[in-house]
């Protein structure tokens, strides 16, 4: 009988504590991504689809605004999560061999400080 392979269970947690960091940072920043879709869209969107949308809430019944609803909530939360996947793959933490403010462990010091 073979026994547990610790790397692969040190790699799950790995990627669990990421994944987990993520939608964490994700939930934590969705409510000003509800607030910033309405910004773009009345900021960016035309006045004609602005009113078709408009006129497609005030046609529907319950169910067709619960759909709509949950349409722009499920939106939402892919633009917050695409975002902060960006920044994280931005970040130090994804390649932190690649870090550009780091000068051999020294800090970044201008000549003359």
């Amino acid at each position: 009988m073979r026994g547990i392979n610790m790397k692969g269970i040190h790699n799950f947690m790995n990627i669990s504590r990421v994944v987990i960091g993520l939608i964490n940072e994700t939930l934590r920043c969705f409510p000003l991504g509800l607030v910033m879709i309405f910004v773009g869209l009345f900021y960016f969107v035309p006045d004609g689809v602005l009113g078709d949308i408009i006129h497609e809430w005030q046609e529907t019944d319950a169910s067709g605004k619960i759909y709509i609803i949950r349409l722009w909530l499920m939106s939402t939360f892919v633009y917050v999560f695409a975002s902060v996947l960006l920044k994280y793959l931005c970040s130090d933490a994804f390649m932190p061999k690649k870090c550009i403010n780091k000068n051999n462990h020294e800090t970044n010091k201008q000549s003359g400080e």
